[in-house]
């Protein structure tokens, strides 16, 4: 097993970061560009399910016949010749017989300032297939080639990760656009109360209501005073490792929100901080008048009527509601009679079912 060098062992580090890196692997190519001094440095990945090939060069393009046999890859059909994993390959190797019925009989013209090439290639079990290619106008050295090689299983390991983060990524952003539908998010704080980390859809949340805002140095900050105070004494009690329960609040019902305030026990923390509280919002995106319009729309019901079903399906009772309309309640039940037929329902509980399983609960 060939131990690496100092300089070569920071082409490990660079091929280990470089799948964080935008674009990819950056630095690790600029740094075999310059221990190589080839003029053309390449990464090629072809991801599993695609015919595109990403690439990431450094120096001077890759001659197209060069590209072309380099990414030539494996077919069930055997039509096209299958580079060993591992071994790295001259570019004259690379012209096989059943290449060139494809390729054409010639190799690469000796014209061109670039006409020499070292490649290597590895596949990683559905996550296609990566290739680092050398190409230069002088034929490249046999150390040149015995980096390549020894490179070869690193950057498998690097493939794998790659793919891996990739299938990660595809699943948070489904995750995020599942939670952003439900009009629901969160967001980590520091024992200041300090925003360190969020869902995406957190903004947009927040500016459906004035009850709660994002403040200076991205401090979550409550409109009313004593919640304000109540959320930080609890986050500092958080911090602390005082043993606190983790607490629901009401924010406000035009438009509803309400949120929930937990530790951040073993949640990764954001660039700005250490999480020590998560607190998951909740709330609507409609006000209670676009509530009350829907209801019309979707029920048949008078606007009057509507205003008291959408009361009474937050859980008020007829008095209750009869309260907070500011009507008699007689009138309330002679409402409610005309809302229970025109819905199709013989009491309260089934008329907070059908609502909150009506396609109101979906938009």
């Amino acid at each position: 097993m060939r131990i690496f060098a100092a300089e070569e062992a920071d082409l490990l580090v660079a091929l280990a970061d470089g799948i964080f890196e935008e674009p990819l692997w950056g630095r690790f190519l600029a740094l075999l560009h310059a221990k190589t001094r080839a003029a053309c440095v390449g990464v090629f990945i072809q991801f599993a399910g695609s015919d595109a090939i990403l690439e990431r060069v450094v120096g001077n393009p890759l001659p197209s016949k060069l590209s072309r046999i380099s990414h030539l890859r494996w077919q069930e059909d055997a039509t096209q010749w299958k580079m060993r994993e591992g071994r790295v390959y001259a570019e004259h190797e690379l012209m096989d017989l059943e290449v060139r019925k494809i390729m054409g009989p010639d190799r690469p013209s000796t014209s061109g300032p670039i006409k020499f090439m070292r490649s290597v290639q590895i596949a990683e079990v559905g996550g296609g297939n990566g290739w680092i290619t050398l190409a230069d106008k002088h034929d490249l050295s046999a150390a040149t080639g015995s980096l390549l090689h020894h490179l070869a299983p690193h950057f498998r390991v690097a493939l794998r990760s790659l793919t891996a983060l990739k299938k990660e990524r595809a699943r948070a952003s489904l995750s995020e656009e599942v939670i952003g539908q439900l009009n629901f998010g969160w967001l980590m704080l520091d024992s200041q109360c300090r925003i360190v980390n969020s869902t995406a859809n957190i903004d947009s949340l927040l500016r459906r209501t004035d009850a709660l805002r994002r403040g200076p140095h991205d401090r979550l900050l409550f409109r009313a005073p004593d919640m304000d105070q109540q959320i930080a004494k609890l986050v500092a009690d958080f911090a602390t490792g005082a043993s606190r329960r983790p607490q629901p609040f009401t924010l406000g019902d035009d438009p509803w929100t309400d949120i929930f305030v937990t530790p951040a026990r073993n949640a990764p923390s954001g660039d700005k901080g250490n999480a020590v509280a998560i607190i998951y919002v909740n709330g609507d995106r409609w006000s209670q008048q676009d509530r009350c319009g829907q209801l019309v729309d979707l029920f048949g019901l008078l606007p009057s009527e509507a205003r008291l079903a959408w009361t009474m399906a937050q859980g008020r009772s007829i008095s209750e509601a009869a309260t907070d309309l500011e009507i008699t309640l007689e009138t309330a039940r002679n409402y409610s009679k005309k809302i229970y037929s025109k819905m199709g329902v013989r009491g309260q509980a089934e008329l907070v079912h059908v609502i909150l399983t009506s396609a109101l609960a979906v938009i």
